[in-house]
């Protein structure tokens, strides 16, 4: 088989173990072949057929990197050519893809360049792959994944990239994004199913317990203390999930990185050593990079568990998925306690939507499971979700909507007036007092946002 030719131009010497280490999954297809040269075109002879160069500038002046570009076109009119810069500037990124098309910034991840490199150089393939996952998505990830927005989807895709490797990755994310069902997601599919998934958080652990809890207990501890293997053991030929590890403390990240790059692991206590292969998969929700600058985490640890990383979206950035979200968890509510719920009006649905979710999709079952039970099991109107997204205490923040105040200021008056109609059952005079409101007032403010009682019926926000 032909292998494909890829060209890297760069003045970092690191650039050929970085290259590598991020598209290796290529490599092991036997698809690849690559060249790195430090030295700038048009200086560079080509001597063979290059199927992809990436013009790697990082830590260079972005307008030198144009004029490689601008040359390097001129003279290979046809050539896919990816640049990445640093250089954070609109002028410089908005020249590039004008010239070259293709365009990565300098924070990119793994993933981002597999995927890039493989459209590229494989976009047939790529097209076979995004239908593939479209169908495990639809067998598979309404399990663990639920929408079907472009950043969960491309989640999704990541995730099947890496499979069946044994690196280790980082599952970043806001607290309740779902990084746990990730790692649980990457056990359940990957080749290490049928041996143990085992989970630590770290979280408030001191470093003698957080060494116990990795490395076990032998048979030179005091006495009384039960001998016992630890998770790096008990989780042998599989997985093993390390929840918050941001919070490791320095010894123990220092003994974990040790066992990362040996594959060995000595009880506390005992001399000799055990040999494990273990994947690790790890997640946070914090900045390990500022963890770095304040001499809280070791950056060689976070190289070494940063081989690949899935970073999880919060809600707010997938609100097309909201209203997936809320079917799937009424639907696992019906299920568990055996009933039937008629559903969520359109006006509640508008106010889930709208909001910004800082505890992301953990909040909303909550905020789901609550209004089902205030409704009666019956349709969740707006009255039933208001108190859980604005009843906040003071140190948590209220609704905070992506929109003007104006926009904001109608959209919770329409939720209000649609409300306090639902509560009086469509008697506009009762719903009026129940606002403070005159019944002519109260009509017209219907009337400014297009509502009535026969159109609250036909969206099936009044009984």
């Amino acid at each position: 088989m032909m292998k494909n030719l890829l060209l890297v131009i760069g003045g970092n010497p690191a650039l050929q173990t970085e290259y590598r280490t991020a598209l290796q999954p290529i490599f092991d297809r036997g698809s690849l072949r690559m060249m790195v040269s430090s030295r700038p075109l048009p200086d560079v002879e080509i001597g063979a057929r290059v199927d992809l160069m990436i013009l790697d500038f990082r830590g260079q002046l972005g307008h030198q990197g144009i004029e490689v570009l601008r040359a390097v076109r001129a003279k290979h009119e046809k050539m896919p050519i990816l640049f990445v810069t640093d250089v954070e500037s609109d002028q410089v990124v908005l020249e590039a893809l004008k010239i070259g098309k293709h365009f990565l910034p300098s924070r990119f991840t793994a993933g981002d360049l597999m995927e890039a490199v493989e459209e590229l150089l494989f976009p047939q393939d790529t097209q076979n792959i995004r239908a593939r996952l479209q169908t495990e998505y639809a067998r598979h990830a309404p399990l663990i994944f639920v929408g079907q927005s472009t950043k969960i989807l491309r989640v999704v895709g990541q995730i099947h990239r890496i499979l069946d490797l044994t690196e280790p990755v980082l599952i970043r994310g806001e607290t309740g994004t779902g990084k746990e069902l990730v790692a649980e997601f990457i056990h359940r599919k990957s080749n290490r199913a049928e041996a143990p998934y085992v989970r630590l958080n770290c979280g408030g652990l001191t470093e003698s317990l957080l060494e116990s809890e990795l490395f076990g207990i032998g048979r030179n501890v005091a006495t009384g203390v039960e001998i016992r293997a630890g998770k790096f053991e008990v989780a042998d030929r599989g997985i093993l999930f390390l929840d918050e590890i941001a919070d490791i403390p320095q010894q123990g990240q220092a003994a974990l990185l040790r066992v990362l790059d040996e594959g060995k692991v000595r009880r506390v206590g005992e001399a000799h050593e055990r040999s494990v292969d273990v994947r690790i998969l790890a997640a946070t929700n914090r900045s390990l990079e500022e963890g770095i600058t304040k001499g809280l985490f070791r950056q060689d640890l976070y190289y070494r568990l940063k081989a690949y990383e899935i970073v999880m979206p919060p809600l707010r950035e997938r609100r097309d998925d909201i209203r997936l979200l809320v079917e799937h968890f009424i639907e696992r509510f019906e299920k568990s306690y055996d009933v039937s719920v008629r559903g969520i009006s359109q006006g509640a649905l508008e106010l889930l939507e709208n909001y910004d979710w800082p505890g992301n999709i953990r909040e909303l079952k909550q905020v789901i499971d609550h209004a089902i039970v205030q409704s009666s099991y019956s349709i969740i109107r707006p009255i039933h979700v208001l108190d859980r997204l604005t009843g906040r205490g003071p140190d948590q923040p209220h609704i905070q909507l992506p929109v003007e105040l104006p926009s904001l200021l109608r959209q919770m008056e329409r939720g209000y007036l649609a409300a306090a109609l639902a509560r009086a059952d469509g008697v506009q005079a009762r719903a009026a007092r129940m606002l403070g409101l005159s019944k002519q007032n109260f009509q017209q403010k219907l009337r400014a946002h297009g509502l009535d009682v026969k159109t609250l019926r036909a969206k099936r926000e009044l009984p």
